[in-house]
């Protein structure tokens, strides 16, 4: 009887080690509104511990945050400091877009790169295994090649793909190997997009039907149609879904009228939200409204 109840133990254990680890959490922006009103420490612990508060099927305990650098200067985010605080993990991201022009885009896309490596350096430095224990991935850019399509300001499909070389040749060797080496690397499009990017360890999606002028009635079908064009065209990596939400209010001249509300943000957490939980690598757009001043409400 003992033997038998040790072997089920053993068999109990051999299955939890195999299932995945699903991080679930929000979105978090460098700054309140505009650059000049920088996130403090105290900003992003108090934000880290609300989410962690919030009475959800699974807990928010993991935060994306675009870039590694504060108000992106060269110095650490305050994010950092913050996550080992509070115990909560963090999807890091690395800016790499930069402003067309002058034929210098990718050794500028570079040169910001190289801030985001000094600014990760610099705060593994201050907070080492603690910090590298949180970290569960690097998105390395965000909807560049969209930007890069459709507004002044981007980077190219080959600048990103350089910049995850980078990043990932970075990581093998000191000083960052000893708590990067292993880490998750990948790159975050909008869908439509993610397939342009192979050298990858994991998808980045952004999805919003709410984007696309979608009613709320088509919401949950526009969602997962791009969910499964995604999976469909990512040659086996794994999605994560890197921002999730639905606007609250959009005082844009181009939106769409009819879409932003209160009550439309709680049917997409029901039929959507609900529906992607504890099933998928999920961060929320957003908790607070700490986008840019001209930018929809989505907290």
């Amino acid at each position: 009887m003992m033997r038998l109840h040790f072997i089920l133990l053993l068999a109990v254990q051999l299955l939890a080690s195999t299932i995945p680890t699903v991080y679930t959490g929000f979105n978090y922006g460098a700054f309140w509104g505009s650059i000049e009103n920088c996130k403090t420490e105290e900003d992003f612990t108090d934000s880290f511990n609300l989410a962690k508060s919030l009475d959800t099927p699974v807990p928010f305990d993991t935060a994306r945050i675009f870039t590694a650098r504060s108000c992106l200067s060269s110095e650490p985010s305050e994010a950092f400091a913050a996550a080992v605080k509070t115990n909560t993990k963090l999807l890091v991201g690395f800016y790499i877009t930069v402003e067309k022009g002058g034929n210098q885009e990718a050794a500028k896309s570079n040169n910001v790169l190289k801030d985001e490596l000094g600014a990760l350096k610099k705060a593994l430095n201050d907070h080492g295994e603690k910090l590298a224990n949180l970290i569960v991935g690097v998105s390395v850019g965000n909807e560049d090649i969209y930007e890069w399509a459709n507004h002044p300001r981007g980077a190219t499909q080959e600048t990103v793909q350089q910049s995850l070389d980078t990043v990932r040749a970075a990581f093998q060797a000191p000083p960052f190997a000893q708590y990067m080496k292993d880490k998750p690397i990948g790159h975050t499009e909008t869908a439509g997009l993610t397939n342009l990017v192979s050298n990858v360890d994991f998808i980045g999606m952004n999805a919003y039907p709410s984007w696309e002028g979608k009613p709320i009635e088509a919401a949950n079908a526009s969602y997962h149609g791009a969910l499964d064009i995604t999976k469909n065209t990512a040659n086996g990596k794994p999605v994560w879904l890197t921002e999730v939400g639905w606007p609250v209010l959009d005082s844009r001249a181009e939106a769409t009228p009819g879409i932003a509300s209160v009550d439309h943000l709680q049917r997409f957490w029901n039929d959507v939200g609900c529906s992607l939980l504890g099933k998928h690598n999920m961060f929320w757009f957003e908790l607070q409204k700490d986008s840019e001043y001209n930018q929809p409400d989505w907290s």
